[in-house]
């Protein structure tokens, strides 16, 4: 009978401790499900069902097989009841890891009530070594003794013991210099690599380089690269998401669009949400040949005609009636007196015999002086300010000119997840896929027959820069945007330890606005040491006033016209 009392009054007091340590962990940190892992095969834990009531709870064993990240919030508190036998518990260590694939956020309650046949120095290392490997970071081990070990994942000493009334799961604020593999894409408003022309060293700017060097600065983290860096070196993004996703990098210093996640790989929270869209050359000024076309259209022409008939049928009619001259259709077609007139040029005009005939010469003469004084007005408008050429403004447009259009090959991962219909369908036949560093060539010395794919971000400096120029060198329209509301993270490695310090940083970051500072604090700086031009203009020539010399041919043909006559 006393040792039927001592066990119950055992199961109650771990019932009672189990009790306020899941309230502890409540109160700390509220979670949303409570996740209870046991092994088949052993019932030690079985009382924990009724203890766990409060809150909503998942009963899983090491046979179960769920995705929860895709079905349940990771507002989660695991409890996995330990055997002590070391083949059953692997298979527990590695049902955890399944089930909670790409959640290693989820904080861990690891119970053990028998430890009499236990070393308790084997046992904190073999779990250490088995949290290590598998990335779960937040852990705590309960033993029966009313002892709660915390485990410190980038410390010395691997474990902690909590004192009585001490906050768990404590937040991991200090990494411990852990290396983080990283390359930067060499986008000016991500992150591009520069010279310091006062220490010589290479430094790092852009809101992703800076998003990632705060996190390491913050978090005691090294950065390391896999080869060494080099200035103007473009990689794709799509490069960099595969070398991410197949453990080469830890976490690339470029933004990829945002995916769902799966077991190949996590994806940090939007960090940006970019429009893709088309940008041309500006539409270039008119040559001189066409102002004069635009001016001698089929209305000039057909107001000059029908000005120069009625005035050389007045005069024929007039000189018949009057002057007794012989009507002739030659005279009418060809008025040499009429059609220089009109043009406000020098010419005879005789009609001292009738006041009807000096009345026409003089209605001539006005409308001579209108025609070249209007005529004249709008040349010199026309010549001083140039009209532009009609802008390639919608899908359609472009279509049918004569631009080719370029787009980094990167960029087709992206745009085959396009729906079947979109605004891009009319020049997708049109489209050329270039590699990295050759789109980066072309746009970099953008001419007037070729269009390139571009985001905000890249938009952002290119606009910016384009403040410095006498004119603007490549142009936006609305009808050219073919993405809109795109979300833009960062790629990790499945189970990333750098997920939850990610993800805290980001939202900071964008609640206090830092992107923006830092994206105009990065544009500042290229500027200051001429690194930052992302579109040179064409090479235009400046004016020069005409010579003698640039009227030779005017001076041959009067010469051959003086000797013919």
């Amino acid at each position: 009978l006393q040792l039927l009392l001592l066990l119950l009054l055992s199961l109650v007091s771990c019932d009672s401790s189990l009790v306020q340590i899941l309230q502890r962990c409540y109160k700390q940190q509220r979670f949303e499900t409570l996740l209870l892992l046991t092994h088949s095969q052993a019932l030690q834990c079985s009382q924990m069902e009724q203890l766990a009531m409060e809150w909503p709870m998942l009963r899983l064993t090491e046979q179960s097989h769920f995705n929860l990240r895709s079905r349940h919030s990771q507002e989660m508190l695991a409890l996995v009841c330990l055997t002590g036998q070391q083949a059953l518990d692997m298979q527990l260590w590695q049902a955890l890891d399944q089930q909670l694939l790409n959640m290693r956020q989820v904080r861990l309650l690891l119970l053990l009530q028998d430890t009499n046949q236990l070393n308790t120095a084997h046992l904190l290392g073999h779990i250490s070594q088995m949290a290590t490997q598998l990335k779960f970071l937040h852990l705590v081990l309960s033993l029966p003794a009313h002892q709660l070990y915390q485990l410190q994942p980038f410390a010395a000493e691997s474990w902690q013991l909590l004192p009585p009334g001490s906050s768990l799961f404590k937040q991991i604020k200090n990494y411990q210099r852990v290396k983080l593999v990283t390359l930067p894409d060499q986008r000016a408003a991500e992150s591009l690599v520069y010279k310091d022309v006062r220490t010589g060293k290479l430094r790092l700017t852009g809101r992703v380089s800076k998003l990632i060097e705060e996190l390491a600065l913050l978090y005691n983290i090294t950065l390391e690269w896999p080869w060494p860096l080099q200035m103007g070196k473009h990689y794709s993004v799509i490069h960099m998401r595969n070398m991410t996703l197949n453990g080469i990098l830890d976490l690339p210093m470029c933004m990829c669009g945002f995916e769902r996640v799966s077991a190949e790989g996590v994806f940090s929270y939007p960090y940006a949400l970019h429009k893709w869209f088309v940008v041309l050359p500006c539409p270039r000024s008119m040559p001189v040949a066409d102002i004069y076309l635009l001016l001698f259209n089929h209305k000039w022409w057909l107001a000059l005609g029908i000005s120069y008939s009625v005035f050389t049928l007045l005069d024929a009619c007039l000189g018949f009636l009057l002057q007794r001259r012989q009507f002739s259709w030659t005279y009418v077609l060809f008025n040499e007196r009429i059609f220089s007139a009109m043009l406000g040029q020098p010419n005879s005009m005789r009609a001292r015999f009738s006041c009807s005939a000096r009345l026409a010469n003089l209605q001539l003469f006005v409308l001579g002086v209108m025609v070249s004084t209007i005529f004249g007005a709008h040349l010199q408008t026309l010549l001083t300010k140039r009209p532009t050429l009609p802008a390639i403004n919608n899908f359609t447009l472009l279509r049918d000119s004569h631009m080719s259009i370029y787009f980094d090959q990167s960029e087709r991962f992206y745009l085959n997840k396009f729906p079947k219909t979109s605004r891009i369908d009319p020049i997708k036949p049109k489209i050329q896929y270039l590699s990295t560093e050759e789109y980066y060539a072309r746009r970099r010395y953008i001419n007037g027959t070729e269009a390139f794919s571009i985001d905000d971000a890249d938009w952002y400096v290119v606009a910016k820069q384009q403040e410095l120029f006498e004119k603007p060198v490549a142009c936006r329209y609305p009808d050219l945007v073919f993405g809109l509301h795109l979300l833009m993270s960062l790629p990790m490695q499945t189970n990333s330890i750098f997920e939850e310090p990610l993800n805290r940083m980001i939202h900071n970051v964008l609640g206090s606005g830092l992107q923006d500072v830092w994206l105009q604090q990065s544009l500042r700086q290229l500027n200051a040491l001429g690194q930052g031009n992302q579109m040179y203009p064409p090479d235009q020539k400046s004016f020069k006033q005409s010579r003698v010399a640039d009227l030779v041919y005017i001076w041959l043909v009067l010469a051959a016209g003086l000797l013919l006559a």
